[in-house]
């Protein structure tokens, strides 16, 4: 018998040239925006289609990583919350 789960969303894994944040600036790697891009936003939903808290954790845990990059540096943005999971709660 599989142990496998039939039907489980898992995480696409990145691909090079995917919309994905460089560290420490939290910049897009592909496109230079800052880092969730509207490609990254887009891609995220996408993944999480069926499980859109699982696109608004993974963005938390994100924003809790680039909270201690900024830290680190001496310049967290006043916008920090908004650009990663404030977006989220504006969607139909």
């Amino acid at each position: 018998m599989s142990t496998e789960l039939i039907g489980v969303a898992r995480p696409i894994p990145e691909q090079p040239g995917d919309h994905v944040p460089e560290r420490p600036s939290w910049d897009c790697g592909k496109c230079g925006q800052t880092w969730p891009c509207a490609n990254a936003k887009s891609d995220l939903l996408c993944e999480h289609f069926t499980t859109p808290s699982g696109a608004l954790v993974r963005l938390a845990l994100h924003m809790w990583e680039a909270f201690d990059d900024f830290a680190a540096r001496g310049q967290i943005p006043p916008d920090l919350r908004e650009r990663f999971i404030g977006w989220v709660r504006d969607l139909p």
